[in-house]
């Protein structure tokens, strides 16, 4: 039976049930009352599922709780739909007002076009399991570096700037929550694998250890995979390798001590572009080449990516408080390779057809002829620390809590000559060449205080303040675009 028939059908019955209630009702209205007996009352039931179940595989749900636009996708719908390296902006890319292309496949390639209402990254908020982060230069985020949706539990955006227990860099233009999975209460294990476009592939394994009563009755999830694809562009593949490890410990009856821990290791060969002239000559997914004389030369251009999360939660709850805290850590070890131009000209056109191949932007100059390229790295470290408290106070409940966080910040970046096996122009001894080196520092302080008072059980009223300071500092013996030395200091508050 058709799903368009059964509909009809079930359509028919209640129209029938309802035509036989109303006859009875006339009938009822002029009867003699005299030959009218007593009767049990009738009660008729009519029930549907239909929108449950639409409801229930909806890429997004609402929260009936949420101050501000608000979707989250549940982890079915994570793990049913989402791609084999599929990253946060792919799944949040299925909520509304919500955009991001990834031009090499799925998870493929960093996603640095993803926006909120129009919001661009570094305008917005990313959290994993209520942490910031983030890069401290301009508050931007690394989508293919960090988690895998095999890890997540639940993903959920805030369209809204939040209120004053919102913490973050960059709140004004929403958050992006990332949650990961729960740890279970009985023992599971899971191999699993695909295959598809491009030779993509992902083998993975993942355990719940169930409780372990002999271990204090912890939880523990564990899950291992590995990564790689050609990519839809040309010559543009990816290798991918992730650790996950969460571990849950009951200390007492209302107390938990939590561990979790990250680490990621991609590989990848990045295009940065193709003009018309490439796609003509190559096809429209042009990316990269095998061509010695190309500045977007493959073994030429690529990331070696490295990073880690770490983080220790305690959380308790004592008489009528509630305690969350997160000590925790992370790191972002880039190191990248490119040629200078890899968007502007194709093989046919490299050579001495090409200013760049004479001369690096800052004048240094290279021998004819030759290719050149960029050496850079981007390394940087956070540690920090996130401290909630609540209590149900009066007719309402209070909200305080105070977040830190401290990044150290390397950036580098060279001219070289990949035609001399990458040695900086001029030599190894020429710092000419160099366009940037760079040590940064950012240290964020943000203390909140809020109370949600329920005047009535349908009203309430949320009255909060949160104090933000933030302080910069830069140490360049070459700083970026003016290349001349720079150290210096900033706060705002």
């Amino acid at each position: 039976m058709t799903p368009e028939l059964s509909q009809k059908m079930s359509t028919r019955a209640v129209q029938a049930a309802l035509a036989t209630m109303c006859a009875g009702m006339s009938m009822a209205a002029w009867a003699d009352p005299a030959d009218t007996a007593p009767s049990a009352p009738q009660v008729i039931t009519v029930s549907s599922t239909r929108e449950a179940k639409a409801a229930e595989g909806s890429p997004s749900q609402v929260s009936l709780d949420a101050i501000q636009p608000q979707s989250i996708v549940g982890q079915r719908m994570i793990e049913e739909n989402s791609f084999a390296g599929s990253n946060y902006a792919d799944i949040v890319n299925w909520t509304p007002s919500v955009f991001s292309i990834d031009p090499n496949g799925a998870g493929l390639m960093e996603s640095q076009s993803l926006t909120i209402r129009g919001f661009q990254d570094g305008q917005y908020n990313v959290t994993f399991d209520g942490i910031p982060w983030g890069d401290s230069n301009d508050f931007t985020h690394h989508s293919t570096v960090y988690f895998m949706p095999q890890d997540l539990g639940r993903i959920s955006v805030d369209r809204g700037p939040g209120d004053a227990t919102t913490i973050g860099n960059a709140t004004f233009g929403g958050t992006i929550a990332l949650n990961s999975k729960d740890t279970l209460a009985t023992r599971q294990g899971l191999v699993y694998g695909s295959y598809g476009s491009w030779s993509t592939g992902l083998l993975g394994v993942e355990y719940n250890s169930g409780t372990l009563s002999s271990f204090g009755d912890s939880r523990i999830y564990v899950s291992l995979k590995g990564l790689h694809s050609d990519g839809f562009l040309t010559d543009s593949a990816q290798n991918r390798e992730n650790f996950f490890f969460k571990m849950d410990t009951p200390l007492a009856p209302a107390t938990t001590l939590t561990v979790a821990a990250m680490y990621n290791h991609t590989l990848q060969n990045v295009p940065n572009g193709s003009t018309p002239q490439q796609q003509a000559q190559y096809g429209y997914n042009f990316g990269l080449i095998s061509d010695n004389q190309s500045e977007s030369n493959k073994p030429w251009n690529y990331d070696w990516l490295t990073t880690d999360f770490e983080y220790v939660g305690f959380k308790t709850r004592q008489d009528t408080w509630t305690f969350d805290n997160k000590l925790y850590t992370y790191a972002y070890y880039h190191y990248g390779y490119y040629g200078m131009n890899t968007g502007s000209v194709t093989a046919a056109q490299t050579g001495i057809d090409d200013q760049n191949l004479n001369s690096s932007p800052n004048g240094t100059v290279i021998a004819q002829g030759d290719v050149p390229g960029i050496r850079m790295h981007n390394n940087y470290r956070s540690v920090g620390d996130l401290f909630r408290a609540s209590d149900r106070l009066g007719p309402g409940l209070l909200e305080t809590g105070v977040w830190f966080d401290y990044q150290r910040d390397n950036r580098f970046q060279q001219d070289i000559d990949w035609t001399l096996g990458g040695i900086p122009f001029g030599g190894e001894s020429n710092g000419g060449s160099v366009q940037r080196s760079m040590e940064n520092t950012l240290t964020t302080f943000q203390p909140y205080v809020q109370y949600t008072w329920n005047v009535t059980s349908q009203f309430s009223v949320t009255p909060g303040v949160k104090y933000d300071s933030f302080r910069r500092t830069i140490d360049a013996p070459v700083n970026q675009k003016t290349e001349v030395p720079y150290s210096g200091s900033a706060t705002w508050n």
